[in-house]
């Protein structure tokens, strides 16, 4: 994984389907049957043989969700209209994503219907959910059409203490849909 810093990024906030804790908060476990809303903590920085690519966590085909890098940054910024900032004492960590259409048709791709919830681990820790945006690249809601053969561009924002930004040695996933909870590869 890669690490860039970056003053401003992109950002607008909104509120996912019954979220019942707020987007930024530690989730310690899953209980699917209890709490759909919530996510399961990745437990090692090593990706597990279990953990599944981020489609597949879907339950998405014909796209392929690769992992590219991710950034910190106190806010995130997209155009001259939408800014979100971090409350104080935290930064974001943002992960870019590659969305992209590997079949020889345009495909629909509609991310937002599933309502996933991801969860961050940062150096083994319990995850953190990820904020829920009205960004058009927010992968949380991504929903559109993909060319055939076309790449997109995504990014989930997680809003982290800055001392556990400062000191990432590890990173990892899971995501939440239809109440079942899947580690997700990270490379």
């Amino acid at each position: 994984a890669a690490e860039s810093t970056e003053a401003e990024a992109e950002g607008a906030e909104g509120e996912g389907p019954d979220q019942a804790q707020e987007p930024g908060e530690p989730v310690d476990s899953v209980e699917p049957e209890e709490d759909p809303s919530a996510a399961e903590s990745a437990d090692t920085p090593q990706e597990p043989s279990d953990a599944v690519g981020v489609a597949e966590a879907l339950g998405i085909s014909d796209i392929q969700i690769s992992y590219v890098d991710y950034f910190t940054s106190a806010s995130y910024q997209q155009g001259e209209y939408f800014s979100l900032d971090a409350k104080p004492g935290n930064i974001f960590v943002i992960l870019n994503f590659n969305v992209t259409n590997n079949t020889a048709e345009e495909v629909q791709c509609n991310i937002m219907g599933k309502k996933p919830v991801f969860a961050l681990e940062i150096n083994d820790n319990a995850g953190i959910r990820n904020q829920v945006t009205a960004l058009s690249n927010d992968m949380s809601t991504y929903q559109g059409a993909i060319g055939a053969g076309k790449t997109e561009a995504a990014i989930l924002l997680f809003e982290v203490p800055e001392d556990t930004a400062a000191s990432i040695t590890s990173l990892g996933m899971s995501v939440l849909t239809d109440g079942e909870a899947k580690r997700v590869a990270l490379e």
